[in-house]
């Protein structure tokens, strides 16, 4: 066989581009998590975080008298906001409810333009957290195949629910509530057609970041003593969380109640006398 002369050999129009897939990674950034959708999700892009160590609440009891009343400053701002609210609940135009639903899509549509990318922590029964970037147009079904990819393979097959509190409840394939009052036939003239579905993550306001509660529908994976049902590698790469600082004042810690001078635990035993004054909280905007 004669070897071909360089004439007769094709020339490419445009040069070969080798994919990113194709060309070899480091062991580090194979690992991966299958899905049950059959595809993989990349470790790198999943945080875990596991309990605090230690913890800043204060409970109420231990708080001083003075924390309760509101300052010149807060009085000042809570003032400025029900003033702004008030006049913009005064002096707005009518609308109908074409026009209020048009703003409402603008306030969207802006709202997604600004934010494509969101933060979901989801979170474990013993506050075991998992958290991972999604685009504002994902459904919430992404969330779901994440927190599924997460668990580990006994566990996958495992019904359950994300809430928020007090009773929020996001289930994975949303549908149109039911009707819950029977009105008259509508004619072809008044007729309004149903409301769409809210099933991505920026229709249910969890842009730009959420926080996700898991509840299992057994309730002994819901147990505050039960570890995280999660894949071993995630829970060894968990780190713990910050402890939440206190912004009311971060380098003077707040002193402890002062005891009875006369050490006595009785019931009028060094207590003073209780004020008649009824306090306000500090932050009540």
């Amino acid at each position: 066989m004669t070897n071909p002369s360089p004439s007769d050999v094709p020339v490419l129009s445009q040069p070969i581009v080798i994919d990113e897939d194709d060309t070899p990674q480091d062991q580090t950034m194979q690992t991966s998590t299958a899905q049950p959708n059959g595809g993989e999700m990349k470790t790198s892009d999943i945080q875990v975080f596991g309990a605090p160590q230690e913890s800043t609440y204060i409970p109420p009891s231990d708080l001083p008298e003075s924390y309760f009343t509101p300052t010149t400053n807060d009085l000042t701002l809570f003032q400025t906001a029900l003033s702004r609210r008030s006049a913009a609940l005064t002096h707005r135009p009518l609308q109908i409810a074409a026009q209020r639903e048009e703003e409402a899509q603008k306030r969207e549509k802006l709202k997604g333009e600004r934010w494509p990318r969101t933060v979901i922590r989801v979170r474990f029964s013993d506050r075991t957290v998992v958290q991972r970037e999604f685009g504002s147009a994902d459904k919430i079904g992404a969330v779901y195949d994440f927190v599924r990819s997460t668990l580990a393979e006994e566990y996958r097959s495992k019904t359950f629910t994300l809430y928020q509190p007090p009773n929020i409840r996001f289930p994975e394939h949303p549908t149109v509530a039911p009707a819950t009052k029977k009105s008259r036939p509508l004619n072809q003239f008044n007729a309004k057609p149903p409301a769409p579905v809210k099933e991505t993550l920026l229709d249910l306001q969890l842009v730009p970041q959420s926080l996700l509660m898991v509840r299992f529908d057994e309730d002994e994976l819901n147990r505050s003593d039960r570890k995280a049902p999660l894949l071993p590698h995630l829970l060894q790469a968990a780190t713990p969380l910050p402890a939440a600082p206190d912004f009311d004042n971060p380098q003077t810690p707040i002193p402890p109640a002062k005891k009875s001078e006369a050490g006595g635990e009785g019931e009028g035993a060094g207590k003073p006398e209780p004020s008649k004054e009824k306090k306000i909280p500090k932050y009540v905007s």
